[in-house]
């Protein structure tokens, strides 16, 4: 399960050279110092053993007001939360609020949520899922059963009722990344998983 939002934070727009640091509402440090709030937040959850990942994928201030003798004082960013756990899910979208409200006191900026965006969690056929495994063993594969927190299209067809499951291949410096770095070894072995469940399969 997902929550996308889409924040704002409002402060008081300043040039840098005659506004001293305590009379300062700036909304860029109001942002940050949100998010290292929350990713200090997101540690100690993981640490309790929650599954959660958090994510600032976009973080820009205003292209028409903004320049380098500027004190920010609009920022708009995205905060992006997932968990495998609704409950922790919504435990920790009462910890944004509150957060934010924290850091609204502290340096005078506030905080607009936009509508959250939510994507339910989708689960994958069982019979999918074991006929890749039962190849995997046959083909001598090692592989790693894992829940994924991203979003995939076999999502959509699971949540149609059309029986999906899902092969990932190993990658030295992940996904989104322009450095990618898969093995065509490794790819191959994938696609002789997929064949082989398709072989098979009744």
């Amino acid at each position: 399960m997902s929550a996308l939002n889409t924040i704002h934070c409002f402060g008081d727009a300043q040039h840098s050279g005659t506004v001293p640091r305590d009379l300062r509402h700036d909304a860029v440090c109001g942002v940050s110092d949100l998010i290292m709030r929350l990713d200090a937040r997101w540690q100690s959850r993981l640490s309790a053993g929650d599954d959660l990942v958090v994510t600032s994928g976009i973080f820009q201030t205003d292209v028409q007001e903004h320049a380098v003798t500027r004190i920010s004082g609009h920022v708009s960013f995205s905060l992006e939360a997932r968990s495998l756990n609704s409950y922790t899910l919504t435990a920790f979208a009462e910890e944004i609020m509150a957060t934010a409200h924290q850091v609204s006191e502290a340096r005078g900026v506030t905080f607009r949520f936009d509508s959250p965006v939510l994507t339910e969690p989708a689960t994958l056929d069982h019979s999918v899922f074991a006929a890749l495994k039962h190849s995997c063993e046959a083909l001598a594969v090692n592989h790693l059963e894992l829940a994924s927190g991203a979003g995939h299209d076999s999502a959509i067809f699971a949540r149609q009722g059309i029986p999906s499951g899902m092969v990932f291949v190993r990658n030295q410096n992940g996904s989104h990344n322009p450095h990618e770095a898969m093995e065509m070894d490794d790819f191959l072995l994938g696609v002789g998983v997929i064949q082989q469940t398709l072989e098979e399969w009744k």
